[in-house]
């Protein structure tokens, strides 16, 4: 029988079944089947959406573990960018003179991948750039950034055993508050009346050696209201800025403004050439916005001069290009900073498809941030008049190093010259990481 016909059997015997009446054995059938799938199909849709939601769940799982490595990668291209800075520093840094802030491209620029294809390359080396991503195992993208701590206001520093160093950071971060009233109406509207010295007087408590007030009584009482408080406050260091919040008479609006102008890995100083407007504001009261943007503006312009070399260099451009009183500037005396950079913040965004994952890290050089607390250190014994019999005012070289000029007694190695043959530096291992966030 042709394939056509025995179709057509089969239709006419379909169609004659169906004419056929039901018996009532399969209409209870057909009242049972109905009610088996009432009950089945929530169950298929309900298992269908568990799915649904646990491929999701799955994937999304998949692509943040993706994402956190990304950031990982980028992270750690951080710290080797760092360690390479610190190498070709205490190698050749010297070498280089006014040349040597060419270095600082080795950790400045950002960096993403994939690569982003410059405008201009001819066919060639866009070719190699794209065939070098393509066979890439680095399938997520991230993002990397690294950033000078020491462009921020130490906050730890309220409580430096160097006098001239706390008093010259109490008076930045006062002036970040003066600043906000004087420019922002509605800040003043509503803290005009507000005592910052005060606030200032309960964060310097919290961070300083001792146990009483600076206003006199315990620092304690402070904190009373606050139950299994222990050691609050700790008279020690922040050990993270969330703790700033903690500080009696600190608010969220306080903190926020705070947050991005200090840190609590400072440099004891602070840094002019990479300074923000913000926290150059704060050095002293006669740099206002305008004259914070000369700055910026001179040391991101080579043919201008470029960043300062020196303090000296500084203080002659506040002179002649502003309208800055350098007889009376600093007169806190907070250390300024211009050369090497001893602490970096890393900022590490990994992304796959729309997961992201952040590691942020801060990387701290103590050898060489210790020599510049030996040094202010020095500097305050003798504004305290603790070395008034070892030299002072002595220039012919009496063996007491205290301003030896002749290289007699010094201990730096010369042999009456002048000059300094510093033994160079060596750098090993990774850089000292000191904060790692994962978000």
């Amino acid at each position: 029988m042709k394939t056509k016909d025995h179709i057509k059997l089969l239709s006419r015997r379909f169609l004659n079944r169906l004419k056929r009446p039901v018996s009532n054995r399969q209409g209870i059938a057909l009242i049972m089947t109905l009610a088996a799938l009432n009950v089945i199909l929530p169950l298929a849709l309900d298992l269908a959406q568990v799915t649904t939601l646990e491929y999701s769940v799955s994937t999304q799982s998949v692509n943040r573990i993706r994402a956190y490595y990304a950031a990982r990668a980028g992270a750690e291209l951080g710290l080797l960018r760092i360690l390479l800075y610190q190498k070709a520093k205490a190698q050749v840094g010297d070498k280089l003179g006014e040349q040597g802030e060419i270095l600082d491209l080795i950790w400045q620029f950002p960096f993403e991948w994939p690569p982003t294809i410059p405008d201009g390359l001819n066919a060639v080396e866009r070719s190699q750039i794209e065939k070098n991503t393509e066979e890439s195992f680095m399938k997520s993208k991230f993002f990397l950034s690294i950033e000078d701590e020491g462009q921020k206001i130490d906050i730890n520093a309220l409580g430096s055993p160097s006098k001239r160093l706390a008093t010259a950071t109490r008076n930045q971060i006062l002036q970040i508050f003066e600043d906000k009233i004087q420019n922002d109406d509605g800040f003043e509207e509503r803290y005009g009346s507000t005592d910052f010295e005060e606030l200032i007087d309960n964060i310097t408590d919290w961070v300083d050696v001792d146990d009483q007030k600076i206003s006199g009584g315990a620092e304690s009482t402070l904190y009373s209201v606050i139950e299994d408080a222990g050691q609050i406050p700790p008279s020690a260091p922040f050990r993270t800025m969330d703790e700033i919040k903690l500080v009696a008479g600190m608010n969220p609006e306080f903190y926020r403004i705070l947050k991005d102008r200090v840190t609590i890995y400072g440099v004891s100083g602070i840094n002019v050439n990479s300074a923000t407007k913000a926290v150059l504001i704060a050095i002293d009261a006669q740099i206002d916005e305008e004259v914070a943007d000369q700055i910026i503006t001179r040391r991101n312009d080579k043919d201008a001069g470029g960043t300062f070399k020196n303090e000296d260099e500084f203080l002659e451009f506040l002179d002649t290009e502003t309208n800055v009183n350098t007889e009376d500037f600093n007169e806190a005396g907070m250390p300024l900073f211009f050369g090497e950079k001893y602490n970096f913040r890393i900022v590490s965004t990994g992304q796959e498809k729309n997961t992201y994952r952040e590691i942020q890290a801060v990387t701290y050089d103590f050898d060489s941030l210790k020599e510049n607390l030996v040094t202010l250190l020095d500097e305050q014994a003798k504004e305290d008049g603790q070395n008034e019999d070892e030299g002072q005012g002595d220039d012919q070289g009496d063996g007491d190093g205290q301003g030896d000029d002749q290289g007699d007694g010094d201990g730096q190695g010369d042999s009456g010259s002048g000059t300094t043959n510093t033994p160079q530096k060596t750098i090993q291992g990774r850089p000292q990481v000191v904060h790692w966030s994962e978000h």
